[in-house]
Formats: C-alpha cells, structure tokens, sequence
C-alpha cells in the first residue's frame, strides 16, 4: 500500500514537471489562470520560476501563490522610488532590510552588488526569502534572520492575517502583552533592539535602512537611537500608515532630533492602488 500510495505521488511531481516546462512561453495572464487549474487537479504545487529583468540584471523568484505572483508582477510600479533609492548605493554600502517579505528590495540590492542583512519574523516569507536568495546565488551578499526588530529583547508573538508566503500585515507583540485570542496565525519569535544588532562585530553596520514592519516603526526606532545618532548610516526609507498622525508626529520628532530630514514621501503602492492608499514611504537623509 505504502509503495502503490508513493508510486501515486511521484507520477503525480512528473506530471506538474510535464506541464511546467512550456510556462514561460506562455502569457502572464494565461499562466496566473492555469496553475491553479493543474495544481489542483494533481495535488501537487507548480514551483513556477519567474524572471524579472531590471536596470542591474535579471531576478528570479519563485511564483507559489497569487499574492506572490502579484509581488513579482508589480516589482516595477508597486515602489519605483524604493528601486532609484538602492540605484543611488555604492559598492561599499550596507543596506538592512527590516521587515523583508519574500525578499524583492534584498535581491534587488545584492543584484547591484550592495550586502545585505535581512530580517523577516513571518515564517512562510522566511522560507521563501531563503529560498531566493540561493535561487538567484546570492548567498554570499545577503544574510537573512528570522527575527523581529523592537523596542527591547525578548520572546514574543507574530500576530498573522495569514501563513501564507507574501502575505503582510503582521504584529510582532511581546509575550507578557499578547492576546491569545486575537489572531488564528500566531507565531513565536525572539524580537531584539536594532542597537543590540547593530552594536554587534559580526554583523555589518548599516549605511542604509529599509524600514516594512506595518505598525510598530515607533517601537523600532525607539530601539534604534544610538544607531540613528551614528553618522554611518545615512539614509533611511520607512513607510508609515497615515491614518495614525500622532504616531507619525512622534517618529518624525525622533528622527529629526538624530539628524535626519525627511526628504520626501510617496505612496507605498504608488502605481499599483494610489487612490486607496494611506501607507507612504518616507525618505530620510542625514
């Protein structure tokens, strides 16, 4: 039974292979409606890889889920400004990717050549992110953590919409204050201060800053003044929910009083949803 039950499912694997290799000659548009169709007619995913030219060569992703088929498929006009911004690093720039995703802005910049340290919580993205970054080789640019970035060390929660790879909107949330009740997705992860990262000797200190963490940019920062004050790091791109003013009053306050002025800000999803969106980026230079 064991053996008919293994027999199945590797006929199974060589029938998506079949049908995965004439993909990339297909439409987008006729790809994104296929794979689901033939997934789940044989139980089995499609790991699609997708490539995306850009200015410094071509990326390749893994294209597992509709959300992130959308990742890769707006790569261009979701954050256009984020992109010039690491167009603008040098070869010896250091660039920390806090709340990374499936890794889009990190791959992006080691393409330049430019070292990486990324930090994603979400264990579905961190796989994914690792997955990635040896897809595209670039294992020797880009270290990534599973981790989350706070006000303070110490055990926690990942609050979840999703456990899905390329879904956002987590909480990161300290053991003693979470809520048990109020996410199905829930996640344990050791949170850790930015100056408690940045101060150690076998990491390299940020030149750049690249700040995603939906909600708790105030804790990070707080957890972040020593670095902040530091003239190593000179530019910083954070997007903000601007349904939270005073919160936003308080991490401009914070980052003005370290040196650093608020260039300018464009929506986080410029060319994709601009009439729905209330999360901007914020550019800072020292």
């Amino acid at each position: 039974m064991q053996f008919r039950t293994g027999l199945r499912a590797l006929a199974r694997r060589m029938m998506v292979q079949v049908f995965r290799a004439p993909f990339s000659v297909l439409p987008k548009t006729v790809r994104r409606k296929l794979i689901p169709v033939i997934e789940e007619a044989f139980g089995a995913r499609i790991h699609e890889i997708v490539e995306v030219a850009t200015s410094a060569g071509v990326l390749k992703f893994y294209g597992l889920s509709p959300i992130v088929r959308y990742r890769i498929d707006s790569f261009h006009e979701k954050e256009p400004e984020t992109l010039a911004w690491i167009d603008e690093f040098g070869s010896d720039d250091v660039m920390w990717d806090i709340g990374a995703n499936i890794g889009l802005y990190s791959l992006y910049a080691a393409r330049h050549g430019i070292r990486v340290v990324a930090f994603e919580p979400g264990a579905a993205n961190f796989s994914l992110l690792t997955s990635h970054i040896a897809l595209n080789e670039f294992s020797s640019l880009i270290d990534a953590y599973c981790l989350a970035l706070s006000d303070e060390d110490g055990l926690g929660v990942l609050e979840q919409t999703s456990a899905e790879p390329g879904g956002a909107h987590a909480q990161f949330v300290m053991a003693q204050a979470a809520d048990r009740n109020t996410s199905k997705y829930r996640q344990g992860i050791i949170g850790m201060t930015l100056d408690g990262l940045a101060g150690r000797k076998d990491l390299p200190f940020p030149t750049h800053l690249k700040i995603d963490v939906d909600g708790i940019e105030e804790k990070i920062f707080n957890g972040a003044r020593q670095t902040l004050m530091d003239s190593r790091l000179r530019s910083i791109v954070v997007e903000l929910d601007e349904c939270d003013p005073e919160g936003i009053a308080r991490v401009q306050d914070l980052i003005q009083s370290v040196g650093f002025a608020v260039e300018k800000r464009v929506p986080a999803e410029m060319n994709v949803r601009p009439a729905h969106n209330r999360y901007f980026n914020w550019h800072c230079r020292r």
